[in-house]
Formats: C-alpha cells, sequence, structure tokens
C-alpha cells in the first residue's frame, strides 16, 4: 500500500469517526438517562415493596373484624368467605377482591341484620 493510500484511508477515518461523535455523545446521554431512570424505578419498586406487608396485614385485620361480625349475623355465609378472606392462596393476586365481590351479593340482607357491615366493607 502506497503513503498516499494510506494518507487517504487515515482521512477517511478521521471524517468518519467525527462525523460519528455526536451520535455517540446522544447515545451516551440516553444510556446515562436509562440508568437514572433505572436507578429510580428500583428504589421506587423497593419502597412499595417496604409498604406492602404492613398494608396487607391491616387489610387481614379488618377483614377478620368483618368477617367476625358476618358470622354473627349469618354463619353459613361466613363459612363460604374464610377461604378468601385472607391472601394465603395467592399473595400477589391482590388486584382481584373475591372477599368484597362475595361480599357484595348479600350486601343488602347483611346490612339489615347488622348496620355497620357496609360502612366495614367500605374501608
Amino acid at each position: 500500500m502506497s503513503i498516499w493510500k494510506a494518507e487517504q484511508l487515515r482521512a477517511q477515518w478521521r471524517a468518519s469517526r467525527e462525523a460519528s461523535r455526536p451520535a455517540i455523545e446522544q447515545a451516551k446521554n440516553a444510556l446515562n438517562e436509562s440508568r437514572q431512570a433505572l436507578t429510580k424505578a428500583l428504589s421506587e419498586r423497593r419502597q412499595a415493596q417496604l409498604e406492602v406487608p404492613p398494608a396487607r396485614q391491616e387489610l387481614t385485620k379488618a377483614r377478620g373484624a368483618l368477617l367476625a361480625k358476618i358470622q354473627k349475623v349469618d354463619q353459613p355465609f361466613a363459612r363460604t368467605l374464610e377461604p378468601v378472606s385472607s391472601f394465603t392462596r395467592n399473595p400477589d393476586s391482590v388486584s382481584t377482591d373475591d372477599f368484597g365481590e362475595a361480599l357484595k351479593t348479600k350486601l343488602v340482607e347483611l346490612e339489615l341484620k347488622d348496620t355497620t357491615i357496609g360502612p366495614d366493607l367500605k374501608r
């Protein structure tokens, strides 16, 4: 290879490198922003995970108290609610509230027997 050809390749390489510099910097900035967003999201997820057990415990207590009230007025129905009154079946499926749905079917009847059941269910 001649010196002139090597010089031509060096010039092309330098021009190519200079032309790609803005794209490289933009990609680096995007990567840094993504890393910061990931760090923030992981921190928020960890905080949410720390808040779940106390909230779940409070909900379980409230459901237990409500179940005790229902047992006083309708024991057969209360027995049907016992399997869905806790999170032991699937602790991650909090969005499907079988307990609340089951109660809605008999809420009017239960409220006639104990007027505090409705407000407790809403709470």
